[in-house]
């Protein structure tokens, strides 16, 4: 704890102490000023500031909310800049730091945490983690305590778990262990950090470390005293049955019969939820095997059908653990949505097993006058619905049907929760049981669901177009074969108006809709206009004007973020008029353009920017090329969208620049320079996401094959950018990382269709093959070392073989004799007889390129 002399400037220590207070009990009229206060001498003086902080930490004398707030402030502000201050500045925090954990101070945990993630790698600090071990090992209990938080936080940390070696995480462990043997709240603490250094490869083999642990760990989960400590042992539990610790059969029940235990709605929230998803994650586990058909899947130690008798009942209780009904937004995680969850996940598991238990509980409750019982009723019969396997439907269609009537009886009680579950309910029965529906009459469930859409509830009504949107898509789907068919008529069509304003108004019009209704709604609104009969095309158009006209009145109020709810419905109509021909499309799109280039510029979001681009390019596609007259207004909003450094708008941006090529071909003439920079920028850019850089390449070779001829003055620019492109696409490709297979898959399909219409632009004014050769010629042995990479391939998708034939073959007819010259002729029958054993359309490609490759030899 001792200063160490240093030459730093003088720094007004009282200043800095009082910005430090002033932020310690924030006074609103000057807590600004302190804030520029602290961050101006972080930012002129770092190093005496750094001193400053560690001096008050690590002085047991001062106010111990002044130390917590240094060492918040170091970890949060200094440590930024922890690598420009002098290593004797260093050197003194350091040690100043493991004062600070001798003393007790449990905030230094995760700053020396942090400072770790710094030192740590460069094993600048080697005596932090002994410092650590005898800290937590002969420390007062408080010194123990923060030692062992110090402990914790090293091992979650992902920068270090490749730092911290086998050897150090097992002195840790094995230091943590009998810690859970003290008293007050040291066993506790002990388990959290042993659930993060639990890990089979952390244990000796040789002694008895396991059992050390497996005993800690059910003594914590049998504590009725310690919440805390029961939930870090659930956690630790989790991981012993879930990795392969080869802990021994009767040790697995014991564990197993703890956690159950602990399935109550007796217990603590959080311990509850946290036992429910041991449980969880070992159906996950077995469900992953059967579907993977592992060999050992029957060779699990415990299997969920030996369990399922004991963890039902026990799921079943605690759907009903609800004292209060939530509040409108809540999505707090609690006992009862894991259990939800669990059962779902569980009866993919066990399949018919879990009727006899669960089937007895929903008829005991659904008519329960407590409003808890009904709804847990309603969310067990939920989870029994399929997702991926599960009870046989034959088994589960006669419950639906029974269930039905009391459905629509309980969309109306008077709990919000039950109405919600009830609606909720109504459109999974309608998506796995359509029949039932409609042999119970459709214009009743209809109804019920359109009464709920309009609910004081914002919830609940959310809820209803989710199930309302099923239901049109259900009545679509019995009337036709092809989701693109639009029927004579459906069993929706006299209601379809009506649903499609109810969702209008639930976006534009309700004053306490809350995000997800509206969201919802919208969602709705979409779908409606996706499954339209004939008969009510001419409600779409009345509909279309509606939703123009509102979002012209968003625009009027300049409201970008209300507006682009619609911006996906208007999409959807767009959509369906380009498809069917009906003229009332351009009229609309028309109509929508000048308030789409009055929001846009406000918009700030980028999710909202993604839609209003998106319908930028239903524009396009439903005005075809009509769209040239509004193409110049628009243009500069694009191309200010297509940026590297945000992703997700660029990939939609690039998107409506393609539908810009197709519609208006060489008229783009004028943009492609300054265009074509963007784009290889973005391809050669290290910093390019992976997908942006594939979709750059697409968009050129897309935008570049209508200018046809014209684009051989754009030919020497672009072949610099497409062959960085295809030095990386040349790299060897992991087969077993799927992931980046199917990445580069797409990178090399990519490359390989720019340089085809590289090659093509040369077919278009009969350019003689010598000159090609001379223009081009150049690149002729990078692209030959690519097809050489891709022949090496042991496996080669067709559509990624068809394209390497398209390109060689555009090559031959280009080049000719002078390809000739340089193409080994082994190589292309090599590749001719890889096409024969193909794909019909590989096959006829090979054909073709025999033929044009014959007259180069």
């Amino acid at each position: 704890g001792q200063s160490i002399a240093l030459p730093v400037v003088p720094m007004d220590r009282a200043a800095f102490r009082e910005a430090v207070r002033v932020l310690m009990f924030p006074d609103p009229a000057r807590v600004l000023e302190a804030e520029n206060a602290v961050k101006g001498f972080l930012e002129n003086q770092p190093e005496e500031t750094a001193l400053e902080l560690s001096r008050c930490f690590s002085s047991p004398q001062e106010d111990h909310n002044l130390r917590m707030l240094s060492t918040i402030l170091l970890k949060n502000q200094a440590l930024k800049v922890w690598w420009t201050l002098s290593e004797a500045v260093r050197t003194e925090v350091k040690a100043r730091v493991l004062f600070a954990l001798n003393n007790g101070l449990q905030s230094i945990a995760v700053l020396l945490a942090k400072l770790g993630e710094l030192e740590f790698p460069r094993h600048s600090w080697p005596e932090a983690l002994p410092s650590l071990l005898t800290a937590a090992e002969q420390g007062a209990p408080p010194v123990q305590k923060a030692a062992v938080h110090s402990m914790q936080y090293l091992a979650e940390s992902p920068v270090l778990d490749d730092v911290l070696t086998r050897d150090q995480k097992h002195d840790m462990l094995a230091t943590v262990v009998p810690l859970t043997a003290h008293p007050n709240d040291l066993p506790a603490a002990a388990l959290q950090a042993m659930s993060e250094l639990l890990e089979p490869g952390n244990l000796n083999a040789d002694n008895d470390e396991l059992g050390q642990v497996t005993q800690s760990v059910l003594k914590g989960m049998r504590n009725r005293e310690d919440g805390g400590q029961r939930k870090a042992a659930v956690v630790c539990t989790h991981k012993l049955l879930t990795k392969p610790f080869l802990l021994p059969l009767d040790v697995r029940r014991a564990l197993l019969e703890a956690v159950l235990q602990l399935l109550s709605c007796d217990e603590e929230e959080d311990v509850a939820v946290q036992a429910v998803e041991v449980f969880a994650s070992l159906a996950e586990m077995e469900l992953d095997r059967k579907e993977d058909e592992m060999e050992d899947a029957e060779e699990l130690p415990i299997r969920c059908a030996e369990l399922n008798a004991a963890v039902v009942p026990r799921l079943l209780e605690l759907l009903s653990c609800r004292e209060e009904e939530e509040e409108e937004d809540s999505d707090d995680w609690n006992r009862s949505k894991a259990a939800q969850v669990c059962l779902s996940i569980w009866k993919n598991v066990v399949g018919n097993d879990v009727l006899p238990i669960v089937v007895p509980f929903i008829q005991a409750n659904s008519m329960h006058e407590e409003w808890a019982r009904k709804d847990a009723a309603l969310l067990a019969f939920g989870a029994l619905l399929p997702d991926q396997q599960g009870p046989s439907l034959d088994n589960l269609r006669p419950l639906a049907a029974a269930a039905l009537p009391n459905l629509l009886a309980m969309a109306g009680d008077r709990s919000m929760e039950v109405r919600d579950s009830a609606v909720w309910l109504l459109g999974r029965v309608t998506e796995v049981f359509p029949d039932v529906v409609w042999a119970a009459g459709v214009r009743g469930v209809t109804q019920v669901l359109a009464e709920r859409a309009a609910d004081v509830a914002p919830r609940v009504c959310a809820n209803a177009f989710f199930s309302l949107l099923l239901l049109c898509q259900a009545a679509h789907a019995a009337v036709c074969e092809s989701e693109d068919d639009a029927p004579p008529t459906f069993a929706l069509s006299e209601v379809y108006q009506p649903l499609c304003l109810l969702a209008l108004n639930a976006i534009t019009e309700r004053a306490d809709a809350s995000e997800k209704l509206r969201l919802g709604a919208s969602e709705a609104l979409c779908g409606f206009f996706e499954c339209v009969p004939q008969d009510c095309f001419a409600v779409v158009e009345r509909l279309a004007e509606e939703t123009v006209g509102r979002f012209q009145r968003c625009s009027e109020k300049k409201d970008p973020e209300a507006a682009v709810l619609l911006t996906v419905p208007l999409q959807s109509v767009f959509v369906l008029a380009g498809k069917h021909g009906l003229v009332f499309g351009k009229r609309c799109a028309r109509a929508a353009i000048p308030a789409w280039l009055d929001l846009y510029p406000n918009c700030a979001k980028d999710g909202s920017k993604e839609d209003y681009l998106l319908l930028c390019g239903r524009f396009v596609e439903v005005m075809k090329e009509d769209f040239e007259e509004y193409f110049d207004v628009f243009w500069p909003h694009i191309f200010a969208a297509i940026d590297h450094r945000n992703v997700d708008v660029a990939m939609v941006a690039l998107g409506v620049l393609q539908d810009f090529g197709l519609f208006m071909g060489q008229k783009l003439l004028p943009r492609f320079e300054p265009l074509m920079h963007v784009l290889g920028v973005i391809i050669q850019a290290p910093a390019a996401a992976q997908q942006l850089r594939i979709k750059a390449l697409s968009s050129l070779s897309d935008l570049a094959l209508p200018l046809e001829g014209r684009f051989r003055a754009y030919v020497p620019a672009v072949v610099n950018v497409v062959r960085a492109a295809t030095m990386v696409a040349c790299q060897p490709v992991d087969e077993d990382d799927s992931e980046m297979a199917e990445y580069f898959e797409e990178l090399r399909d990519a490359c390989l269709a720019v340089y085809t219409v590289i090659f093509q632009s040369f077919k278009f004014d009969s350019v003689p093959p010598q000159q090609v050769a001379a223009e081009v010629g150049a690149e002729v042995p990078h692209v030959l070392q690519f097809f050489q990479v891709l022949e090496q391939e042991r496996t080669l998708s067709e559509d990624l073989l068809a394209s390497a034939l398209g390109l060689l073959g555009d090559m031959f007819q280009v080049l000719g004799k002078e390809l000739g010259k340089v193409m080994p002729q082994q190589f292309v029958q090599r590749l001719i007889e890889r096409a024969q054993v193909s794909g019909a359309k590989c096959r006829d490609l090979a054909k073709w390129l025999r033929r044009v490759a014959a007259e180069a030899y």
